[in-house]
């Protein structure tokens, strides 16, 4: 396939707005769109050779794989190697777990599946993830495990039924992703079934040119660069992607590739020398960016500023000329690597990425907990069933609930909650006489009637109004001398925070009348039956409302991790809804609040740490240290206002 140097130029196009973005400048917006346009420009080139090959009957999967190997991994595997030692160095024991499972990913070319699994729930910042960006390169090589096959089957059939075929698995894919946009849109975002189209609207790109040549168009060329230019700088990380709306700059892309040559004016642009020289280090530039972003953030409390981010902007290109020239040409054109044969070079692939993926598994697996017995006042264990203590007997009212006892006394207290009142569980100690029941279920708040709307993580344990009800059912059965309700109560009222941005969608409640719920009805819905579980509890017991500990959800896991203190207004204006919502309740029902965050927090910060001793494990949820505070506080209250 003939050397083209726009093509290099519209690398340049795509590779520097993805750098801008992921530097978190905010300009372009729409920089992101910088991987699909890379994603038309592969399906182009990869389509153009195996098209030439076919014509000449001289297509071989075997040298297809050995071209993309010499291309992706030499320098793919260089930076991860890189990447290994600043993670050890800068990276905390949870965000050294997940970047172990990260590298074992890329080795095996899957992280795209793993990027898309970890958008959930207990999902980091994705600007502190070194190996993240390789979702798009797991995107390609899946799709090239499949498509060369696929088109050499197809082209059977005669090259103008071969275009038709990928013109069909094309708007197939389109449709898909429309509809995954609405009702998936992680899913749609990470996999490739997804991405197909845009890939695929490239090889139908190297189509058409192999059939009549690059028709050289001022206008359409002028048109596409606009289509593009336009579309990084409209879009936002609110504009579904990918979608119908994607096809604006995968068709922009598309109309470059066929009508953009040197006798156009944006031809000449696109092949001046320094897009060109950008073009041909921009695998690298792609490659080092999210890691040198990445370490930076990781490794100080502090976001770097403006100019700190420039300037590793331009670090990432300095480095990319550096793999380039020693790295990526070695292998593919000059050097003793050009040397190396079709089966050394797949062999050479096949243990590298087989001893990246044992390397993350080690890190995962082994080198993480090693970190954390030698610093466990920094590990973030799992949120579960924390107690030794047996189950509580006659408890079922859901397969994954659980219910711990402490003591065997007489007198009953029961605490009621989600993870919150799991994570209490390390601060409670047996009282004489007294037998303490916490039954909790993480996810589920304590309140009757009531159903999670959506239905990720475990909310399909929760999304019954039967099965809260059947909690409620169990601890008046038990006569308890008082009952403690504890949760997340923010989460059900507000959302939580991932990268600054409210996640509020994720947490909504709703009752057996709730038709569409959104953020207000959740909170009318959070308002009625918590006074509906009061009034049904307290005729039993007096009920404790324990308020939420302070959130620490808007603050980095550094910043948990290495400061005694946070400022205080941030953390305790998100509690504001909570308070106002329990005031609410107040009025039409009878019960105790009791508000820890005087424990936690004054007039200017939080802590976060005390007397050397963590007080969380992640940003809500209680250490043992922290546990016992609030514990201690919960029985001040009951022994004030119960009998003996």
């Amino acid at each position: 396939m003939k050397y083209r140097a726009e093509i290099d130029g519209l690398r340049a196009l795509a590779v520097v707005p993805v750098i801008l973005f992921h530097a978190g400048l905010g300009v372009p917006s729409g920089g992101f769109l910088g991987v699909d346009v890379f994603f038309v420009i592969s399906g182009y080139l990869i389509t153009g050779i195996i098209l030439d090959e076919l014509e000449r009957g001289q297509f071989s999967i075997a040298g297809f794989y050995e071209r993309r190997a010499r291309r992706i991994l030499p320098a793919l595997f260089v930076v991860m190697l890189c990447s290994i030692p600043l993670a050890w160095l800068w990276m905390f024991p949870s965000q050294f777990r997940d970047f172990g499972q990260s590298l074992s990913a890329v080795g095996a070319f899957v992280s795209n599946f793993l990027f898309w699994h970890e958008s959930g729930y207990f999902s980091g910042p994705s600007d502190t993830k070194p190996l993240l960006h390789t979702w798009s390169l797991a995107v390609e090589e899946q799709f090239y495990v499949v498509f060369p096959l696929f088109l050499a089957v197809i082209w059977r059939m005669g090259r103008r039924q071969a275009a038709t075929v990928i013109v069909v698995a094309a708007l197939v894919s389109l449709l898909l992703s429309e509809v995954a946009v609405r009702i998936a849109p992680d899913a749609n975002f990470y996999l490739a079934p997804f991405r197909a189209w845009e890939l695929m609207a490239g090889s139908l790109c190297a189509f058409y040119t192999g059939r009549w040549g690059v028709r050289s168009s001022g206008v359409l060329s002028l048109f596409g660069m606009a289509l593009v230019v336009v579309s990084m700088l409209l879009f936002t990380e609110s504009t579904p992607s990918p979608s119908l709306l994607t096809v604006i700059p995968v068709a922009g892309s598309a109309l470059l590739l066929i009508c953009a040559t040197r006798e156009t004016l944006v031809g000449q642009f696109l092949a001046s020398r320094v897009l060109v020289g950008i073009g041909l280090i921009s695998y690298s530039a792609y490659l080092w960016h999210q890691p040198v972003f990445a370490f930076a953030r990781v490794s100080t409390t502090q976001p770097p500023g403006i100019l700190s981010m420039f300037f590793l902007a331009a670090l990432s290109i300095i480095l990319a000329y550096l793999t380039w020239r020693f790295v990526e040409t070695p292998f593919r054109k000059t050097g003793p690597a050009r040397l190396l044969g079709r089966k050394s070079i797949l062999l050479a692939a096949a243990i590298g990425s087989c001893a990246f993926v044992v390397l993350g598994t080690a890190a995962d697996r082994y080198v993480s907990p090693y970190i954390a017995m030698s610093r466990p006042e920094l590990f973030q264990p799992d949120i579960e069933r924390l107690s030794d203590a047996a189950l509580c007997e006659g408890f079922g009212p859901h397969k994954s609930a659980t219910c711990s006892r402490f003591g065997d006394g007489k007198d009953v207290i029961v605490v009621w909650g989600d993870s919150h009142a799991i994570a209490l569980e390390k601060g409670i100690v047996p009282i004489a006489g007294k037998s303490i029941y916490v039954v909790s279920h993480w996810g589920c708040p304590p309140i009757i009637n009531v159903k999670r709307a959506d239905r990720i993580g475990n909310a399909e344990n929760c999304d019954d109004v039967n099965v809260l009800r059947a909690y409620a059912d169990f601890i008046v059965r038990l006569k308890p001398q008082a009952i403690v309700l504890v949760g997340r109560w923010t989460l059900y009222l507000r959302g939580w925070q991932r990268e600054g941005v409210l996640q509020a969608a994720t947490h909504f409640l709703a009752d057996e009348k709730t038709a569409v719920p959104d953020i207000q009805t959740s909170r009318e819905v959070f308002e009625k039956h918590m006074q509906e579980t009061v009034r049904f509890l307290s005729a039993t017991a007096p009920v404790f409302v324990v308020t939420q500990v302070p959130d620490l959800n808007m603050f980095s896991e550094r910043e948990r991790l290495l400061l005694d203190d946070l400022p205080s207004d941030e953390i305790l204006g998100w509690h504001d809804v909570e308070v106002a919502a329990f005031h609410t309740v107040a009025r039409a029902s009878s019960f105790q609040l009791v508000d820890p965050r005087s424990l936690f927090c004054s007039e200017k910060s939080c802590r976060v740490r005390m007397n050397g001793r963590r007080l969380y494990t992640d940003d809500n949820h209680l250490s043992q240290a922290g546990a016992e505070m609030v514990w201690r506080r919960i029985l001040e209250e009951i022994s004030s206002r119960v009998q003996r």
